[in-house]
């Protein structure tokens, strides 16, 4: 293992990397690298790591090689947010808030862009908070958010409009056909579990989504996915998501 941060260079071996992994981390983190094989060559785990002052939180991506003779792991770690090295800002951190939302729908309309407002609810951070407290929470509301804002959300336009509520402005037609197939598709981006060390997460979403074509004006167009939104969370409905036009 090489690593290299803080301008510096430090290398160790694999013994020496794997006694600044949390105790109780580390036998899981062996069980999942000896299940690596040729029918399943990549893998992603996340730990905790001692970085001489205190347990950060990394996630591991790698896969296997072989050259024919020899066999190794080969791995980029990176920092999870809200347990970096050096504390930075987090993805929740340059997320706007409802001013600048207001203002970019009032432009799109001028704009007569057709687009879609998807209101989203990350809704069992409080469930996780309580179960993990809130440093787990935080982490995986900002990965959660992270992956919304890299895989359908142009040019950052994705706004924070209360702790756990988010409203995306998706541009792009093949995102919003990605966006519903993944709905489709058994609600894959609606029900997430993520590992951190030994602690298993699940994400669970509700979200409603309009089109600004079902509007006239910007706050009829958020006024409807509200209205969506709060559709698919009454328990009584079966899906974590509905579109604002099958709500009529």
């Amino acid at each position: 293992y090489s690593f290299n941060y803080s301008g510096s260079n430090n290398e160790m071996n694999l013994d020496e990397f794997r006694t600044n992994i949390h105790p109780e981390d580390l036998a899981m983190v062996k069980a999942k690298l000896a299940q690596i094989n040729n029918v399943s060559p990549n893998y992603v785990i996340s730990y905790r790591y001692n970085t001489g002052t205190r347990y950060a939180y990394i996630k591991e991506e790698g896969s296997r090689v072989s050259d024919g003779d020899n066999v190794e792991l080969c791995g980029v770690i990176s920092i999870l947010d809200n347990y970096q090295f050096e504390r930075t800002q987090t993805v929740l951190d340059n997320i706007k808030g409802e001013p600048e939302m207001l203002s970019t729908i009032k432009q799109l309309f001028t704009q007569g862009k057709v687009f879609q407002i998807v209101h989203l609810c990350v809704e069992s951070i409080p469930d996780i908070n309580e179960k993990f407290g809130r440093s787990i929470g935080s982490m995986a509301l900002s990965e959660y958010i992270k992956l919304i804002k890299h895989r359908y959300v142009d040019a950052d336009m994705i706004y924070r409009i209360s702790g756990l509520e988010f409203i995306a402005f998706i541009t792009d037609y093949r995102k919003m056909d990605m966006l519903k197939n993944g709905l489709v598709n058994g609600e894959k981006i609606l029900h997430v579990s993520a590992e951190y060390g030994s602690i298993d997460v699940k994400i669970d979403v509700s979200m409603g989504i309009s089109y600004s074509t079902d509007a006239n004006t910007p706050q009829m167009a958020l006024a409807n996915s509200k209205e969506a939104l709060r559709f698919c969370s009454n328990p009584k409905f079966s899906s974590n998501y509905v579109y604002f036009k099958d709500t009529l």
